[in-house]
């Protein structure tokens, strides 16, 4: 859901002589993003003031709809599923902390026919579904796929399963099955 949140806890302490003000900042980075994004995004901040010795937790919220990016194929907002790193800072250069993200739900850049070889390549859970369905067709560490990688996988994967099933129709079936998981 949209709704989703996760709160972030940071301890602070002001190990100082005198009375100061620290702004604690969550960036936020997709592992490997389909579409083109910065490094790091900014996705939370808080300011706090703390007197000589003082501790206290402040706590950044973070909710699924701030992962979001502007897809312009599709003239949307979407959020990306996969692995993010969640990084704690006070600036984009002074980082103190990393956590692991996995968001999950629906892909909004599921594969189809035309997708590249070398995207499918560089998602593991499509290899996964293809090797099942056509048990040592793939291999993303063969040379030929690096070849290929700007291929669409529609035609690849067509003459792939035609070689597996030679019937037409059973083919087209498998065909229409392997997409609707990838």
């Amino acid at each position: 859901p949209r709704d989703e949140t996760l709160t972030v806890p940071v301890e602070v302490t002001n190990t100082g002589s005198r009375p100061g003000s620290q702004v604690i900042q969550l960036y936020a980075a997709e592992r490997q993003p389909e579409l083109l994004r910065p490094a790091q995004e900014l996705r939370a901040f808080a300011k706090v003031t703390l007197q000589p010795g003082e501790t206290c937790t402040v706590e950044l919220t973070l909710r699924r709809a701030d992962l979001a990016c502007y897809d312009p194929r599709r003239g949307a907002w979407v959020t990306p599923v996969g692995a993010y790193v969640l990084r704690l800072g006070t600036s984009s250069a002074d980082i103190f902390a990393e956590l692991d993200l996995t968001v999950a739900g629906p892909n909004p850049f599921a594969l189809g026919p035309d997708s590249t070889l070398g995207k499918l390549c560089r998602r593991p859970d499509a290899i996964a579904v293809l090797n099942r369905h056509l048990p040592g067709m793939i291999d993303p560490n063969n040379s030929m796929m690096t070849m290929l990688a700007d291929r669409s996988i529609g035609p690849l994967l067509g003459g792939m399963v035609i070689r597996f099933q030679p019937d037409a129709v059973k083919a087209a079936a498998l065909l229409e099955e392997l997409y609707k998981e990838l």
